[in-house]
């Protein structure tokens, strides 16, 4: 009888684990596939604050130098956009989300992002338009652009 008492248990604990088990296999498959976009660093920001890094730069390097680089910058952001663009128009993603995941694809996805990205990056650092920055002046400097907006 006891022996009866244990297996009656048993059985009664598998099933709530197949159960579980099933809740959450249907769980993940109403999950809808999508993308968590990091920074370089892999850090998530609430506010994207890539802006500020050329607007530091012209305000803290050559007075004579900080329109063009300004301009610059923003041309080296909207080349790093259409770049991306093309890439995830070529992988489909500029529409609705597939249908299943494709990580094969996901990963050659993610492989030419990384490329471009790369290559931008390469391509901003060799233009000099984030040259002037100082990390000791950084902070007294959005002190000031905070206090006088």
């Amino acid at each position: 009888r006891l022996w009866l008492q244990q297996r009656a248990a048993s059985d009664s604990s598998t099933k709530i684990l197949h159960m579980q088990a099933l809740s959450t296999v249907a769980s993940a498959a109403r999950l809808v596939p999508g993308f968590l976009v990091v920074d370089f660093d892999g850090t998530c920001t609430v506010k994207e604050t890539i802006g500020l890094l050329p607007r530091l730069a012209a305000h803290l390097g050559q007075e004579s130098a900080a329109a063009a680089k300004l301009a610059r910058f923003k041309e080296l952001e909207e080349e790093y956009i259409a770049g991306i663009r093309r890439v995830n128009a070529r992988h489909d993603l500029d529409g609705p989300p597939p249908a299943s995941l494709d990580l094969v694809g996901l990963e050659r996805c993610l492989a030419e992002q990384d490329a471009h990205s790369t290559e931008v990056t390469n391509r901003v650092g060799e233009s000099g338009v984030l040259a002037g920055i100082s990390p000791s002046a950084v902070a007294p400097t959005l002190a000031e652009w905070a206090a006088n907006p």
